[in-house]
């Protein structure tokens, strides 16, 4: 690797904010240092190691680039026990991870408190991964284990004229080990809590004078996180996982290099269950029904004691493999360096859900998939000619999607729903009487429903609510319209109760049954991305450097949904018939019932998930180009100081949601939605003011470096979940501002302190209304963004006096500021949302000092905090609150060898 390099006073020193801080931590592991590079730069202090990165596209010093960058090195991932991107937060203040429904299809990064929900996949993430400059598509599709790594590089802000694929908040770049021709085996056994185990094992050598290999094989198991009352020994969220990955690299020529890598990896898990922090007054209604089956519908509250309530005949088996090859080319010409990167990729998932959460059998997801067959191809030319190094590429990707969702009802739905209205109507609904009439006509009583009704008539009650409801409302029309029972108030009771009657029987006809609701609904989506971009960097001066980036990008998405559902009850609520001879149809019928009481029972008999209103075959297609880019100017006002200005663009492209509940439709609805219009959202927009400095040469050897950014977003992409259905939508403004601080000091051999901080706002910048549903409030924070974050690590190594073995104590925490953990349907009394809170991690080990060995023994939040990763309105239990915890206090021991 050649490190790019210039003057010092003139030097391209634009790192962000974090760059030096967590990245240049030398030696933080024990039995491994990081990875010099080949030409370091020189420094006043030769302890201090030179940190080299390709966040620019160009092997670059990370004091010397123009880019808001943390660089991650193979000593702190391994210290750290960083072992896949979501670990990555306990160093980075900026970073956050959350997964929700699924470790495949429900992860989300976001930087700078900016991050795009992963719930459908219709979204791309607003912070892309990168492995080896190969784009991952999803989030999830990034969180298997990580091989040997020589650095992790995380990119703050917009991205899009250094990388491949656009990315509006960020990107991670994950850098692998390369091949060596030197012989290296390596291995790694962990054993931990939960029955943790882990073993990693590696080979690297020469296969010729000119081509070297590296092979890598991993797997990993542990028992589950949170435990079934209802079945005794069942966990749910477990870890059972492998990978193997070989590696080819070959000097074809003095100016020709080739690398080769193919992966491939498999989970097997039960993943991912929820746990009740709030069960309102809807949990009485789900204990009763587990109890017709001796079961426990909703376990008492205590989310710190990690139980859950899961129905014994469904499950969340999650199973995700994945492979892939890639291939890098360089050539070195006369007046620059092209780089091509091909890669194919192929990555499916298949889970099941239990996605009432609790003891009854009242919904589940059963065999739901989706895939991604991703071809990228990348081609970079990158040179120097006098003061202008300049970049200029392409980027190609097709991308092919499908989607298969299975969301059906289980053999407690009715008696869920007649709970329900049972429970709504236990003491009985008064009648306003009409003169001369003191008792209700249809019922002979004072009220208009009999306490104990119910709809589907599966548990034993007073009737059913909608017949008793329409009755008195039919017979007070009919005696009061003109026609034949004008003043005929036996006839026209007997035709209201003949109406009523009718559309009450065909509600209980139409119980929901096992298996019913959405068979296959099957969508394929095929898009095809072409990118043209140019990078430039300008020495003004010696100490004066510009830089300037430009993107265009054009894309083209085709859409193919094939909507089956079986919903009787929506068929009901939908009929266009008369109830009756003469009588209004079922549907008119329904209509008017959606603006009383009971329209609120129509969304539990027809939710917009299972609505067959939307079955059939629907295509689309979309279009769209955009500009974007950056220009930076950075000064150095001495060789210590250096400031810098950024103003970037960033964007992501808009796409289909791929959920029928996206569909403008209610249970209502009678018309089945012409096109997919509904389910399109628009692209969104990112603008980055930036500022900022890096300071070095402090005594201790101390460095402080800090950036202000202001960024707005335009047509923000939301896909939210209100507590019944996920709504996609773009917010049209929303700001993430604040200021990033880290500081790095080595105030004697041995001893390194690093800290960082994050002042960060991210809000919705006015009123955002979300259909007809509710209204996102300007000034509302943005789910999971905290307004306060710090991280600090602090590491101690040293011989034991004049042996051959070394010491490690290493000690890392991050603290943050309370945070919501939803943005719609969100509980009234605050309780999902995430009070302040830190994890501490600890590491203390003993080796080899010639890093053959070494044992460590360490801790994953030592305190065994208790936190909340996200949350939601349980589906159809209004008042019913669940979230997704952080990982408790896990302890272990690591061998490690390396021969």
């Amino acid at each position: 690797m050649t490190v790019t390099t210039r003057p010092r006073a003139g030097a391209f020193r634009t790192a962000s904010i974090a760059a030096l801080a967590i990245a240049a931590l030398p030696g933080l592991a024990l039995a491994q240092a990081a990875q010099p590079a080949e030409e370091p730069q020189s420094t006043a202090d030769p302890l201090v190691e030179t940190v080299v990165v390709t966040a620019t596209g160009r092997a670059a010093a990370i004091q010397d680039i123009p880019i808001a960058v943390t660089a991650v090195t193979a000593a702190t991932i391994e210290t750290a026990g960083i072992t896949d991107v979501r670990n990555l937060q306990q160093v980075a203040p900026s970073y956050r991870v959350a997964t929700g429904q699924s470790n495949s299809a429900g992860t989300s990064i976001a930087i700078r408190g900016i991050g795009t929900g992963a719930d459908n996949p219709g979204f791309e993430a607003a912070v892309a991964v990168f492995v080896d400059g190969v784009y991952r598509n999803r989030s999830g599709v990034a969180l298997s284990d990580l091989p040997q790594i020589e650095r992790i590089e995380v990119l703050r802000g917009p991205q899009g004229t250094l990388f491949g694929r656009n990315t509006s908040a960020g990107a991670v770049s994950v850098v692998t080990a390369a091949p060596k021709f030197e012989w290296n085996t390596y291995g790694r056994m962990e054993f931990g809590s939960e029955q943790l185990g882990t073993a990693t094992v590696g080979i690297t050598g020469p296969l010729s004078d000119s081509t070297a290999f590296r092979i890598e094989a991993s797997g990993t198991t542990r028992d589950g996180l949170i435990s079934d009352v209802n079945s005794p020994g069942r966990n749910v969220n477990n870890r059972n996982r492998w990978f193997v990955r070989g590696q080819i690299f070959s000097d074809l020529s003095d100016n020709v290099t080739l690398r080769i890598i193919a992966d491939a990896s498999q989970t097997d898990e039960v993943c991912c269950a929820a746990i009740h922090i709030q069960t309102g007054t809807v949990g009485q209604a789900v204990n009763t029904v587990a109890g017709l089956r001796g079961r426990v519908g909703i376990p008492t509250v205590n989310p710190e004691a990690r139980r859950g309530a899961f129905t014994p005949e469904r499950n969340y088996g999650e199973s995700v493999e994945e492979w892939g090859v890639s291939g890098e080319l360089n050539f070195d010409l006369s007046f620059g360096r092209l780089t091509s990167i091909t890669s194919f990729r192929d990555w499916s998932t298949n889970r099941n859900q239990d996605i009432d959460f609790s003891g009854i059998d009242r919904a589940y997801r059963e065999g739901f998939g989706l895939g991604f067959e991703t071809f990228t191809q990348e081609v970079r030319l990158q040179g120097e000619t006098g003061r202008l190094n300049w970049l200029v590429g392409a980027f190609y990707a097709n991308e092919k999607t499908d989607y298969l969702d299975t969301v059906r009802f289980g053999a407690d739905a009715a008696r869920y729903i007649d709970a329900l209205a049972a429970g709504n109507t236990a003491a009985g609904v008064p009648w306003t009487p009409v003169p001369g009439l003191p008792v209700n006509p249809c019922t002979g009583t004072g009220t208009l429903i009999n306490p104990g009704s119910n709809i589907f008539g599966s548990l034993p009650g007073g009737g059913n609510i909608y017949a008793q409801a329409l009755c008195p409302q039919i017979f007070g029309q009919l005696i009061q319209s003109p026609g034949p029972t004008l003043g005929n108030a036996a006839l026209s009771l007997t035709l209201a109760q003949q109406i009523s009657g009718a559309y009450g029987a065909a509600l209980i006809a139409a119980a929901p049954r096992p298996g019913e609701g959405v068979q296959s609904d099957r969508t394929e989506v095929d898009t095809k991305s072409l990118a043209l971009f140019t990078h430039n960097q300008f020495s003004i001066s010696d100490a004066m450097t510009l830089t300037v980036g430009l993107r265009y990008n054009t894309e083209t998405k085709d859409v193919r949904a094939v909507l089956n559902a079986v919903s009787p009850g929506c068929n009901v609520l939908q009929n266009t018939n008369p109830v009756a001879p003469g009588a209004p149809s079922f549907a008119a019928l329904s209509q008017g019932l959606s603006t009383t009481a009971l329209g609120g029972f129509q969304v539990l008999i027809c939710n917009p998930v299972v609505n067959p209103v939307a079955n059939g075959t629907y295509t689309g297609s979309r279009e769209e180009s955009a500009w974007n880019g950056v220009v930076s100017l950075q000064y150095d006002v001495s060789p210590a100081l250096m400031v810098y200005g950024t103003l970037s663009r960033g964007y992501k492209s808009g796409g289909f949601n791929l959920d029928r509940s996206a569909f403008a439709i209610t249970p209502t609805t009678t018309t089945r939605p012409a096109n997919l219009r509904d389910w399109e959202f628009e692209p969104e927009f990112v603008t980055n003011y930036e500022a900022g400095w890096k300071w070095s040469g402090l005594p201790g050897r101390t460095t402080v470096n800090g950036a202000v950014f202001w960024q707005t977003i335009e047509d923000y992409q939301i896909n939210a979940f209100n507590g019944f259905n996920f709504f996609n939508f773009n917010a049209p403004n929303v700001v993430s501002r604040g200021i990033e601080v880290d500081a790095l000091a080595r105030p004697s051999q041995g001893v390194t302190l690093q800290g960082g901080m994050l002042w960060n706002e991210a809000y919705y910048d006015g009123d955002t209304p979300v259909r007809n549903v509710e209204v996102i409030r300007d000034g509302t924070p943005i789910a999971g963004a905290s307004e306060w974050t710090f991280t600090g690590s602090a590491t101690f190594r040293g011989q034991i006096a004049d042996t051959n073995f070394g010491w490690l104590v290493y000690i890392d925490g991050r603290y943050q500021t309370e945070y919501r953990t939803q943005t719609l349907g969100r509980a009234p009394n605050g309780i999902t949302d995430q009070g302040a809170f830190g994890v501490i991690n600890a590491r203390v080990g003993i080796g080899d000092i010639d890093q053959t060995w070494s044992l460590e023994v360490w801790a994953r939040n030592l305190a065994d905090e208790f936190y909340i990763l996200g949350s939601f309105g349980v589906p159809e239990q209004p008042g019913v609150f669940a979230v997704y915890p952080g990982e408790p206090r896990m302890m272990g021991v690591t061998l490690r060898a390396n021969f």
